[in-house]
């Protein structure tokens, strides 16, 4: 059954099959601790408690870049940047999180939005699956081209359907699909991951390659990552009001 929410065509108009051969002698979780122990294993990742990361990309002519922070305990801040100029700021102290458009008044993240920023404000997702995925499932094996990749389906806390592959032979993460509903409409957000380079004992990708996204294509890269350098005291903090609670 196709969920029409989520029904995505291809360019001949018709919905796309994946072949999908069923796996039975390993499990999702055996899949996703292969992958953490291929880029360095559980103990060198929790060494890193701070991490920033800068990407850079070229979309409609313009130079874009987008600064990420990681922090202890699901904290997070990002700052993206259009020709040199501030254009969107986001930032989580892990339990609230705020949105900063120039252009506009703040905006507080509730609901899908909170739950989706917190399931990604980690150096590395896998860590914490459970925390943020009401179900984790193997769906099989498949192919990306000419490799044969594990596919494991996320079934998350925001009521949303992720797909990770993971190459069979190295363990690594080479593919995200993400179903999203935005804007008025349903998204298939592919990015594909490669170039993985160390950093503090961690391999991170370097080139991610990004189709279906809300503003457009693009091929991402990871100029700089910096670890463990303390950011300032309050740096995660968002600025918002105290909550209210009715009685």
């Amino acid at each position: 059954v196709i969920d029409p929410a989520v029904m995505e065509l291809d360019h001949n108009g018709v919905v796309p099959t994946e072949e999908i051969t069923p796996v039975s002698d390993r499990t999702a979780e055996q899949i996703v601790e292969r992958f953490l122990d291929a880029i360095g294993g559980r103990e060198a990742i929790n060494a890193i408690h701070d991490m920033r990361s800068e990407i850079a990309t070229d979309l409609a002519g313009q130079s874009v870049t987008l600064t990420q922070w990681y922090g202890l305990n699901g904290v997070y801040r990002s700052v993206m940047k259009a020709s040199g100029a501030v254009v969107l700021e986001e930032i989580l102290d892990g339990t609230r999180a705020v949105r900063k458009d120039p252009t506009a008044a703040d905006e507080e993240l509730f609901d899908i939005d909170l739950l989706d920023l917190q399931m990604n404000a980690h150096p590395v997702q896998e860590m914490y699956v459970r925390n943020h995925a009401e179900r984790v499932i193997l769906a099989g094996s498949t192919k990306i081209g000419e490799r044969v990749m594990y596919k494991v389906v996320l079934m998350t806390n925001a009521g949303t359907n992720v797909s990770d592959y993971y190459d069979a032979e190295t363990g690594l993460k080479v593919r995200r699909v993400d179903l999203k509903y935005m804007y008025g409409k349903s998204l298939k957000v592919v990015t594909d991951y490669s170039d993985y380079q160390p950093a503090n004992g961690v391999l991170f990708p370097r080139t991610l390659v990004q189709t279906g996204g809300p503003i457009g294509n693009m091929t991402m890269k990871v100029t700089a990552i910096e670890v463990n350098k303390p950011t300032a005291p309050n740096f995660y903090a968002t600025g918002l009001p105290p909550p209210v609670f009715e009685d």
